[in-house]
């Protein structure tokens, strides 16, 4: 289901957009190669890190907590592995829905960079949050590692 609605606000992008990379897509392949001054240029812009860096901490705190979460609730908070299981896939699903609304209401209003600001102190400061809830031992009784027998 969650496919479907994906699928169905998948927008097309215009036909002015569409030529624009066709016609940079012809310009690249009858040139053969990239310019390397060209890149260089590109990699000077500030905002262009700033997504880069925001949609690698989205990335490292999406998929950690997608395979590693369960891991983490059950050991860090002394979670249940059922209640883990239901906290790993609540996560995951509000994050398909927060993708999907914020995607539609950053095109509606034609701004990318707020959005992308927003989610990088977001992120930020939810890995800051959880390394300080593990770290602190406040998060509840931590299940004990299996011990090896002294010998004498």
């Amino acid at each position: 289901m969650l496919c479907a609605v994906i699928i169905w606000q998948i927008a097309e992008p215009s036909a002015a957009l569409r030529a624009q990379v066709m016609s940079a897509e012809v310009a690249v392949a009858t040139e053969g190669k990239i310019d390397p001054g060209k890149v260089r240029e590109l990699l000077r812009h500030p905002h262009l890190w700033a997504h880069v860096f925001g949609n690698t901490g989205w990335q490292v705190l999406y998929w950690t907590f997608a395979i590693f979460g369960q891991t983490i609730l059950v050991d860090s908070f002394a979670m249940s592995a059922a209640q883990a299981n239901g906290v790993v896939a609540f996560g995951i699903v509000l994050n398909a829905v927060a993708v999907i609304v914020v995607g539609r209401v950053s095109d509606r209003l034609q701004l990318r960079k707020p959005f992308t600001l927003a989610g990088t102190v977001l992120t930020i400061a939810t890995l800051g949050v959880f390394v300080a809830l593990i770290g602190s031992g406040a998060s509840g009784p931590r299940r004990s590692s299996p011990s090896t027998p002294r010998s004498s």
